[in-house]
């Protein structure tokens, strides 16, 4: 990002530890100051993506409330929870993602699942590739 910032291609805006992605980041541990071992974040050399960590914490036991109230107008639009789902439901999870999602976000959901002994059914508007991004901010695309 300091190649990007000195060539003007990209700015931080509100970098702190008051800001609401600093928050999240110490609260979900997104950048592991140890090697924990996770396969996850070996894989993306550190980093757990948001939407998984939110996800597994959720899926572990957190308030879905205070989730939605932490990420507020930036993650959870709308939360809907069954307390008893019928039997064939039980431990799944469907998680929907407006404006698409990566590669690295689907591969840290399949391990989150996997770990978690969950099944985890995702929809989403499209998968987003790092071309394909460029290609939109170009207009190519």
């Amino acid at each position: 990002f300091d190649a990007l910032a000195r060539a003007g291609l990209f700015r931080q805006h509100g970098v702190g530890e008051g800001q609401p992605f600093s928050k999240l980041r110490s609260r979900l541990r997104l950048i592991p100051t140890e090697d924990t071992g996770d396969p996850a974040t070996q894989v993306l050399y550190g980093y757990s993506p948001l939407s998984a960590a939110v996800v597994e914490r959720i899926l572990t036991g957190d308030s879905v409330e205070d989730w939605a109230k932490l990420l507020g107008d930036h993650g959870l639009v709308s939360v809907n929870v069954h307390n008893s789902p019928p039997p064939a439901h039980r431990g799944m999870a469907l998680v929907f993602f407006i404006g698409g999602i990566t590669h690295s976000e689907l591969a840290a959901l399949r391990h989150v699942a996997r770990r978690l002994k969950r099944r985890v059914v995702v929809a989403t508007t499209h998968v987003v590739s790092g071309n394909g991004l460029v290609q939109s901010c170009m207009g190519t695309g």
